[in-house]
């Protein structure tokens, strides 16, 4: 992570250049088309990610297999980071609206038997199968963030997005829990 970090921060190549001052004037990011739709459906986004953690780890008490927990939490995450890493190899020809769409009926086809598993090993799979649903959605969505907005918008458009995420954690972590 560290050395990620500091070559990461040493990469000039793909920096944007600087904007004047008069191209950060006119308001907020979300009139841009687009924006908002984007930033909302990383609400629920969020809201998946919090009730997930909790309602997991409620699952392992339940089913008294309190050590499964982090197995199950890490196999949607490798799951997830595996399917970026895909992604990010493949060159899609779709439209990334439609990515952002496709993925997310994805993501939403993949959760609905959650609520129906009683077995770890089912939840196992599970995780996995919403694992490799979740990146898609994230990397299409801030991918159609970028194409947006121009460069002297882009730390908002994406703060808008991730401030989305963080919501839908907070309220679904607070609901499900």
């Amino acid at each position: 992570l560290s050395i990620g970090t500091v070559l990461f921060l040493r990469s000039r190549s793909t920096e944007p250049p600087p904007a004047r001052h008069s191209q950060h004037s006119g308001g907020s990011a979300l009139r841009f088309p687009g924006v908002l739709a984007v930033s909302l459906s990383f609400v629920f986004l969020g809201a998946l990610f919090g009730s997930f953690e909790v309602v997991t780890v409620a699952f392992a008490d339940e089913y008294d297999v309190r050590g499964w927990t982090g197995g199950l939490l890490g196999v949607y995450a490798l799951a997830s980071g595996i399917s970026g890493l895909v992604l990010g190899a493949l060159h899609l020809q779709i439209g990334l609206q439609r990515q952002l769409l496709w993925a997310s009926l994805a993501l939403a086809v993949a959760t609905i038997p959650f609520p129906f598993i009683s077995s770890p090993w089912l939840l196992a799979l599970q995780c996995m199968l919403a694992g490799i649903a979740v990146s898609p959605v994230l990397i299409s969505g801030f991918s159609l963030i970028e194409r947006l907005v121009p460069n002297a918008r882009m730390t908002e458009a994406l703060i808008w997005t991730n401030t989305g995420l963080g919501v839908g954690i907070a309220i679904a972590a607070a609901l499900s829990g």
